[in-house]
């Protein structure tokens, strides 16, 4: 019985100093996570479907942590209907949260938009521009729905 106790403590000693050790790793002052990120940094994929003249967009948005609260609209260009933009605004909230996780977190979004079949599609977020991967499926597949949306 002593040497399953003994090896209990080398284990849980082992343990802790990796611990220790990796704390000490960790910068002495917190860093302040934000969203403004360069342009060219920051991407996104798109799942788009299109149906009777409707096109639904859905994706998710990776923001640095869990208190962020995200809109998302899309928006006719008022001079050509075929070109879509797809607002989305990020309002950090980590001041009126009691309790926010520091780790990156992704927001899905869901929009609808009417349009034409062949669109241009441009996706901003708090009016930064954002490279767009689009993927196409069809309109009833299940990769599609994030949010359900309510007519």
């Amino acid at each position: 019985m002593k040497w399953v106790f003994i090896t209990a403590i080398i284990i849980s000693s082992g343990i802790l100093v990796y611990f220790y050790e990796e704390i000490n790793k960790t910068p002495a002052t917190p860093t302040i996570a934000s969203i403004s990120t360069s342009t060219s940094a920051r991407s996104i994929q798109i799942i788009h479907a299109f149906k009777d003249g409707e096109h639904r967009f859905s994706g998710s948005v990776r923001l640095s942590h869990s208190c962020y609260t995200l809109d998302a609209e899309a928006k006719h260009d008022p001079k050509d209907i075929s070109n879509i933009t797809i607002e989305l605004r990020a309002k950090d909230n980590l001041l009126d949260q009691p309790v926010c996780a520091q780790i990156p977190t992704n927001y899905p979004f869901e929009v609808l938009a009417e349009a034409p079949e062949d669109i241009v599609l441009e996706v901003h977020l708090n009016n930064e521009n954002i490279v767009v991967h689009e993927k196409k499926v069809d309109w009833q597949s299940s990769a599609n729905y994030i949010n359900p949306v309510n007519k």
